[in-house]
Order: structure tokens, then sequence, then C-alpha cells
């Protein structure tokens, strides 16, 4: 997603010079085309992406002016990879169902814009095991995850009631915890993750309706603002291979820079105590970023997109552990990792100094290496039980990157 969010900051310079030509738009925009996506693996260390799904896609928007629009889109995937339920993984057919904005700038041939999109990824082939006990088989039935969906969009203008556009997105859905098979004596699950895969859609889209005269936006500068916001993330969590929906509290202070562009500093704190420490992370989180939103406003809406590197503070992870008789004790320490948060940013104001915000995004948490050390000799530990639920039989443990859905929300104060 950074990539992507480079590609629009970089691109929008060009677009957004105070001269444009004026043009003609009508409310309605109905498209049809394909739509490619790569494969990530479910959980653990992201590999190489790979095509895996391919298909048709149909969307429709409604213009609200030149520069905001909203939209809905369904897009039948096939071709994915055979369903593993002990990874997680599902299979068959994907039907992806998204709805949301779409704001740019639009010129006399060529469009630029971000979106950011929510709905639901449904699969043909979820699975369920069957009794571990005798054939060790699965049964499949349809399985629905919630999906965030932000990208940008180019589009070409090639007359005056077609248009040829060109999506780049990032899909990220929350695939939670399954218990497969459960007995008194034993327990099958599959991990829960945020899956994060690259889009790409071609489509052909048409215009309908009267064509109305749409003037061009008028920027508004932006003051110093201060506010404080309640943060929800779907986050992995290593250790007990799920993905937890955790809340909490922050604030951000936000500064302009341009007419375009502004500066902000968040940070939150996620109190959630998940009492076990694992290598890379564990215990409460607090997470800091700092970095541009490029944009606009149009009269109280503002709307933007975002691209902040910071880190994420893990209270409480593994340092060390020793053997002392048949009993292991296991030092643990803060740990602070690299995360990137990027996605778009809603802001309105109800009154002159209030501002109401939203965000929402993907926050890519990178989990450098960790070597578990033995705290007697000073030397790498070979066999150790971590934390609470965990038997490890490895004490260096390499890079992993994921990717965790983060909301924002809150209420601000501009000076």
């Amino acid at each position: 997603m950074s990539k992507l969010a480079g590609l629009f900051l970089a691109s929008s310079v060009l677009f957004l010079h105070p001269r444009a030509n004026a043009q003609q738009i009508t409310r309605h925009e109905v498209g049809l085309g394909l739509y490619a996506q790569s494969d990530t693996p479910y959980a653990g260390t992201s590999a190489a992406y790979k095509l895996y799904l391919g298909g048709p896609l149909a969307r429709y928007t409604f213009n609200l002016n030149r520069s905001v629009a909203l939209e809905a889109s369904a897009t039948d995937s096939w071709n994915m990879e055979p369903t593993d339920a002990l990874l997680n993984r599902v299979g068959g057919h994907q039907l992806l169902v998204l709805g949301g904005l779409k704001a740019g700038v639009r010129r006399q041939h060529f469009g630029l814009y971000g979106k950011l999109e929510a709905g639901a990824a449904s699969y043909t082939r979820g699975a369920v095991a069957a009794d571990f006990n005798t054939d060790l088989t699965f049964q499949y039935f349809r399985e629905t995850h919630f999906a965030l969906q932000p990208g940008v969009a180019i589009e070409w203008y090639v007359s005056k009631r077609n248009i040829l556009r060109l999506d780049i997105d990032e899909s990220l859905n929350a695939s939670f915890k399954k218990i497969l098979f459960q007995s008194p004596f034993e327990e099958v699950y599959s991990p829960g993750s945020v899956p994060h895969h690259l889009g790409l859609a071609l489509t052909a889209e048409h215009r309908f309706g009267s064509f109305q005269d749409a003037s061009e936006f008028t920027p508004k500068t932006e003051s110093v603002t201060v506010g404080a916001f309640f943060p929800l993330q779907i986050r992995e969590h290593l250790l007990e291979q799920d993905a937890p929906v955790l809340g909490g509290g922050g604030a951000w202070i936000g500064t302009p820079i341009w007419r375009f562009l502004s500066a902000d500093i968040i940070a939150f704190d996620i109190p959630h105590d998940d009492h076990t420490a694992g290598a890379q992370d564990g215990g409460t989180s607090f997470s800091a970023f700092a970095g541009p939103k490029l944009g606009f406003h149009l009269g109280r809406l503002g709307l933007f997109v975002k691209a902040r590197p910071g880190i994420t503070r893990f209270s409480r992870t593994d340092f060390g552990v020793n053997l002392v008789g048949s009993i292991f004790f296991v030092t643990n320490r803060p740990q602070v990792q690299f995360t990137l948060d990027t996605g778009g940013v809603i802001e309105y104001s109800p009154f002159r100094h209030a501002v109401l915000r939203f965000e929402a995004g993907d926050a890519f948490i990178h989990y450098h290496s960790h070597v578990v050390i033995d705290t007697i000799s000073g030397r790498e530990a070979s066999t150790h039980t971590v934390g609470i639920s965990s038997s490890v039989s490895a004490a260096d443990y390499p890079p992993m990157h994921n990717s965790s859905i983060l909301f924002l929300t809150g209420l601000g104060w501009r000076f």
C-alpha cells in the first residue's frame, strides 16, 4: 500500500495546478471490465506476489460533483489456490462486493483519484473439518469475510461519454481463528490473519444522463488541529495465531504545509493485555506515526490520502530464557517494531472550529528478527518454552511482516 500512496502523492502534484479546464459530468456512470489479484499467505511471513485470481467486474458510480463520487462494485473471481483448512486459506470462487468513496481531481482528458471502499469477500469453499478421529476429511461451505480496499484510480476520458479506467488497490480481509475440531483431549484450529492482496482492474465506463457544468473546487487552507480519537485495530496476534479486534484511545496534531498538503502526528494506546509474551509481540501495544496527508476541502468536507511511517511498541516480548532444574524461566522486555500507516481520511466540520475525523487503512507492521538467548551463558537458546500457550524448538525468529486493518474515529479543534 505504501507504493500506492507514493504513486498518488507524486502524481497528484501534476494534476493540482491552479488552472483547470472546465468539464461537464453526468450523475451516473456504469462500467464493465476485468479484475486480477495477487496471492499472499494467510498467516506467517509474506511470500512473493503471484497472480491467482481473475474475473469480471461491474461498477456503478454516482458523481456528487466534479471531485467526489460514491461507488459500488461487484467482482466474481476464480482460479484460486486450493482450500487449506489448517492454514485458514479459502478457495473456490470469490465474490467481492464493495462500496465507498472516490475523491480526486478531474482534468479535461484525465482524472486521478484516491478511493476507499469496504464490504464483504465471500468464498464458495470455506473449510470445516470432519471428525478427525475417523477419516480426517473436510466439508466445504461458503465463508464470508469483512473486506477493506484502499487504492487509486486513473481515468482517461476517451470521448464525451466514454471512460477507460485503471484501478490499483490493496485488498485487506479479516480472517479470524476457526476451531476445526474439538474434543476433551484435542483441539485443531486454523490461525486468524489479515491477508493482503494487490489488485488491478481495467474497466470501460459509460456516462448516462444529462450533462452538467462542474466548476473546479476551491481548496481551503487548514489551520493547526488538535484532537482525540478511538482506534479500532484488527491485528494478527503471532503467539495466539488469532486476529482479535482491539480498541483503545489516542490523539493527533495536524499542521498545514500547502493548500493540498498537511502533516499529522498521531499516537494511540491499545491497553488490552493478552497476558502472553512471544518473541516478537505480546502484552499491550502503543503506536505512533508522523507523515503527510494529501487532499482538499469541499466546503465542510475534507478528503485525503495518508502515508505515515512510525512504530508499534509491544510491552511484553521474550528476551531470554534459562533452565533451573526442570523449570524454564523466561525474561521479558518491551520491543519496538516499524509500522507504516496508509489509507484514507475523511473530515467534516459541523461548525467553525470543530472537526469530526474518520480514518481507515492498513497499518503494515514489520517484525524484525529476534534471537532468544540463554541468560546464563549469553548464547542463543536451543530449546525452550515461550510464554503461556506456545512451545517452540527454535530460538532464532526470522523477520515477518503483516497487515492490520486500522480504523480511527475522533473529534478535533481547529485553532
